[in-house]
C-alpha cells in the first residue's frame, strides 16, 4: 500500500537553496531534528553517528507521535513535507517555519539521493525516501525492515549523511592539526548538550537525549571551577511588549563571570574566557538560538576589561509574543521589534562592569576602524564628492536569493566600494591574530556579496583583514586551501593597522 501526495516546491531549484541554508556545522542540523522531537512531545531522542563502507551516517530516532496515517492523510502529508507553513497554520513553539526537516536533508544530502524516513505506528511502518520531488510517495513496508531500535508503538527514524567538511567545521575555531574522529564526535556531543541546556524537560529528565547509545545531560555551568554566579544570579521578568500592553514574554536571566581560574577542559566552543566569547547567550524555549551577543545589546565594543562577562537568557510564552528566529534557528530576525524590547531589558539588568583592569591607553577595535574609515574617506574625497566612492560600517546587505529579497543576518565590519573601478572590498577588523573561523566568516560575506547582492553585480569582489597582530595561527593556511578549492578567486589580504599609520595605543 502506498499514498502519493504533492508538495509545492520544485526540487530542481529548491533543494540547492535549502542545502545552503546557513547552518554553521552539523550540530545545527542535528539540533533541528531534536527540535522536531520535542515539538512532537517525544520522551526520548536517539542520535547516532556511524561510518559504513567509508560513508558517514547520521540517524535520529524518537518516540513522538504522528496523526494516524491512512489513505485520507494526503492533506496532512502535503502540509508536513512542503516547505513553509500554510497561511492558516498557527505558529507554535519553535515550529515557526515548517522548514527545518527539509533543510536538514538538503544540507546533509545535497545530491538528494540517500536520505530515508520511517514512521512506525501501531498498525505498521511507513517509509519515505529520496529523492524529494513534486510528487512524493509514502509506502507501507514490512515492520521487520524498520531500522530503528525503539520498541514503542510510535517512533520516527531518519537517516541521512554527514560530510567530512561538516564534521571538520565542528573544530573551526581550533587547531586542525591532530583532530580525529573521536575528538569530533565528542565535540558534536558537547554541542548537543549545550543547544538544549536550558530546556526544562531536558533538565528534569522527562525528555532524554541518547547520543551514540549513551544518555547525555544538559551542560551545567554551575558546577565548573572558575565560574562565579553574580548578584541574584537568576532573575525572572514578565516583559510587556509595549507600555501598558497585556502582551508579554517571560524572561529568565542568569548572570555569570568567568574568572582567571576558569579552565575550559572541554574546550567548549561558546563558553570561553576571552574577549570575543563574552556576552549574552539567548535561548528560546530552552533552545540556544544565538550566543556571544555583546555590541548589539550593550551598544559598546567589548574591551579586555569585560572579558568573562556571561549572561544566559531564556524566553518563553505565547509564540506570537516572542522574537522570531531565522529558519536555521541559529539567529533571530534582527528586524523583529520584540527583539529590541528584549535587548533593552537585558542591557539594563546585566550591563557589564569592569571585571579586569583595563589596558591603559588601549584603543578598541571600533575606535581603530573609525580611524581607518576616516583616513579612507579623506584619501578618496574627490571620488566621494562625485558619488563614485563610499565606505560603510556595520553594514547589513540587501540580498536576493531565488527571487526572494532578504537582509543579511550578520553585519559586515566595513564595506568599501568604488564605482569608478567597479570594485567592492569587504573589510574585517581584528585586534587578535586571524583564526580559521575568522577566515570562514569572511568567506561567507564574500560569497553573499559576489553571488547574492544585486547592488554589486558586475563588481570585482575583494576581501581584506585589518589587524593589530599578524602572527601565524595554525590551521589558517589549511582552511584557506580548502575554501579556494571551490572558490579560487577568494584571495583575502591581511594588513596591519600600523600599515596605515594607525596604532592601538593612544599617546
Amino acid at each position: 500500500m502506498s499514498i502519493s501526495f504533492d508538495v509545492a516546491q520544485s526540487p530542481e531549484y529548491a533543494w540547492t537553496a535549502w542545502s545552503n541554508a546557513g547552518y554553521v556545522n552539523i550540530s545545527d542540523a542535528a539540533g533541528e531534528l531534536v527540535d522536531n522531537s520535542i515539538q512532537s512531545t517525544a520522551e526520548q531522542c536517539r542520535i547516532n553517528t556511524s561510518i559504513e563502507d567509508g560513508v558517514r551516517y547520521l540517524t535520529v530516532e524518537d518516540d513522538g507521535k504522528w496523526d494516524k496515517i491512512t489513505e485520507d492523510s494526503k492533506a496532512m502529508l502535503t502540509k508536513c513535507f512542503s516547505y513553509g507553513k500554510l497561511a492558516t497554520t498557527l505558529k507554535s513553539g519553535l515550529n515557526e517555519h515548517n522548514a527545518g526537516l527539509k533543510q536538514v536533508l538538503a544540507y546533509t544530502d545535497p545530491e538528494n539521493s540517500n536520505w530515508l524516513i520511517q514512521i512506525k505506528q501501531p498498525d505498521g511502518v511507513w517509509q519515505l525516501e529520496a529523492p524529494y520531488s513534486n510528487r512524493m510517495k509514502l509506502t507501507k513496508i514490512d515492520p521487520m525492515l524498520y531500522e530503528g531500535v525503539l520498541n514503542s508503538d510510535n517512533a520516527t527514524f531518519i537517516r541521512t549523511l554527514i560530510s567530512d567538511r561538516q564534521m571538520k567545521d565542528l573544530y573551526l575555531r581550533e587547531q586542525l592539526k591532530g583532530i580525529n574522529e573521536e575528538m569530533l564526535i565528542k565535540r558534536l556531543e558537547l554541542y548537543i548538550r549545550t543547544l538544549w541546556m536550558m530546556n526544562k524537560k531536558f533538565i528534569d529528565g522527562s525528555f532524554k537525549i541518547i547520543f551514540n547509545n549513551n544518555r547525555v545531560f544538559p551542560y551545567d555551568l554551575n558546577n565548573i571551577d572558575g565560574i562565579e554566579k553574580l548578584g541574584d544570579h537568576k532573575k525572572q521578568y514578565r516583559l510587556p511588549l509595549s507600555e501598558g500592553s497585556a502582551e508579554h514574554m517571560n524572561v529568565e536571566i542568569w548572570q555569570y563571570r568567568l574568572t582567571r581560574g576558569y579552565k575550559n577542559k572541554d574546550k567548549h566552543p561558546i563558553f570561553r574566557c576571552n574577549q570575543s566569547s563574552s556576552g549574552v547567550c539567548l535561548f528560546k524555549y530552552g533552545r540556544l538560538v544565538k550566543a556571544k551577543i555583546f555590541e548589539d545589546i550593550y551598544k559598546i565594543a567589548c574591551d579586555s576589561h569585560m572579558t568573562g562577562h556571561l549572561v544566559l537568557v531564556n524566553i518563553t510564552g505565547d509564540s506570537k509574543n516572542l522574537p522570531m528566529t531565522y529558519q536555521t534557528k541559529n539567529n533571530f530576525n534582527h528586524t523583529d521589534e520584540k527583539l529590541a524590547v528584549l535587548y533593552d531589558l537585558i542591557s539594563k539588568e546585566t550591563y557589564p562592569r569592569q571585571v579586569r583592569p583595563a589596558q591603559e591607553n588601549k584603543k578598541t577595535e571600533s575606535e581603530l576602524l573609525d580611524e581607518f574609515q576616516k583616513q579612507k574617506e579623506e584619501h578618496n574625497e574627490e571620488l566621494k564628492e562625485q558619488n563614485l566612492y563610499d565606505i560603510e560600517r556595520e553594514k547589513h546587505l540587501d540580498l536576493l536569493v531565488d527571487g526572494s529579497s532578504m537582509k543579511s543576518k550578520d553585519r559586515l565590519d566595513m564595506i568599501e566600494y568604488n564605482k569608478a573601478t567597479r570594485t567592492v572590498t569587504i573589510i574585517e577588523g581584528k585586534l587578535e591574530p586571524i583564526t580559521p573561523e575568522n577566515l570562514r566568516q569572511l568567506y561567507f560575506y564574500y560569497r553573499n556579496v559576489r553571488y547574492f547582492c544585486p547592488a554589486f553585480e558586475g563588481y570585482t569582489v575583494k576581501a581584506q583583514f585589518i589587524t593589530e597582530k599578524n602572527t601565524d595561527v595554525e590551521g589558517y593556511d589549511a582552511e584557506l586551501k580548502m575554501i579556494q578549492h571551490g572558490e579560487p578567486d577568494f584571495k583575502p589580504v591581511i594588513k596591519l593597522f600600523s600599515n596605515y599609520g594607525i596604532y592601538c595605543k593612544t599617546d
